[in-house]
């Protein structure tokens, strides 16, 4: 099955899209999929960095196995 998509029109700065396109001819792949793989990075990052402050401030516990607690370094 595949995935759904959604499209959304990107207005980039001419400089950006130039660099951008002489990396994906460099890595052999489309500027659409350097595109998306790079908003899922940035998403996946400020998802993370997110969850580590909840759990920073209490808000979340920890995810971590209990065991981890008690290792001694």
């Amino acid at each position: 099955m595949k995935t759904p998509r959604s499209t959304y029109p990107l207005k980039l700065p001419n400089s950006i899209k130039t660099a951008a396109a002489e990396v994906v001819k460099l890595d052999g792949v489309s500027l659409n999929q350097f595109i998306a793989a790079a908003v899922a990075g940035k998403v996946g990052t400020l998802q993370t960095a997110n969850a580590f402050l909840r759990q920073r401030t209490g808000i979340a516990k920890p995810t971590f196995p209990v065991w981890l607690t008690r290792v001694q370094s």
